[in-house]
């Protein structure tokens, strides 16, 4: 509001997050100030393209081509280095469908994107900032249905392995072993000596 009423023009997105880091940053160089808690994503377009800056508690503001924040965003950071290249259009379409995959790098395994805890937000250069949210949201999780999950991907790939693998895999069966039939050296030498003891009787 001041930039509009000094300047007669809206305030750069860089501006704006350079002042609310220079403000954050502040809390951090006395005795007894609490930090911020909290971390943002700032978006916007101005006079010179669209922006996106991290905002941490400390004062640090970075600016990304994209990014993620919060718990389990690692992964999302990940899926974003990883793909960002392949991203070839501007087109809405594809841009949040890009950013809804690496959304869904950060859910449990057994967790999907809903209605429920998904909300798309668009700023754009020459329209104003669009939310989308509940039943409206439906047609960019529409978008995901024909993108098989990485994840689930994964997992099919380690059971094919697993049933290759067992199927390489021959069982041999022990040969038998044929143990000797015992000899009883105690009633053979019996024998013979009968045997002996007759033939002498004969003579």
């Amino acid at each position: 509001m001041n930039s509009k009423m000094v300047f007669d023009r809206p305030i750069s997105v860089s501006k704006a997050a350079y002042t609310l880091a220079d403000k954050a940053q502040e809390n951090t160089q006395s005795y007894g100030n609490r930090p911020y808690g909290v971390g943002l994503l700032i978006a916007g377009v101005d006079d010179t393209s669209a922006h996106l800056y991290e905002f941490q508690p400390s004062g640090l503001v970075t600016e990304y081509n994209a990014s993620a924040i919060g718990a389990r965003s690692q992964a999302a950071r990940t899926y974003l280095e990883r793909n960002y290249e392949t991203l070839d259009t501007t087109e809405d379409q594809e841009v949040i469908k890009f950013a809804l995959l690496a959304l869904r790098e950060t859910l449990a395994q057994d967790k999907e994107l809903t209605q429920q805890n998904t909300s798309v937000a668009i700023v754009s250069k020459g329209s104003k900032l669009r939310l989308y949210e509940d039943e409206q949201v439906q047609q960019f999780l529409d978008l995901l249905d024909s993108t098989a999950n990485s994840r689930s991907r994964g997992n099919d790939d380690d059971n094919d392995d697993e049933k290759e693998t067992g199927d390489d895999v021959k069982t041999e069966e022990p040969e038998a072993v044929t143990e000797p039939e015992p000899t009883v050296e105690g009633e053979t030498g019996a024998a013979e000596g009968v045997a002996s003891e007759d033939r002498m009787d004969t003579d």
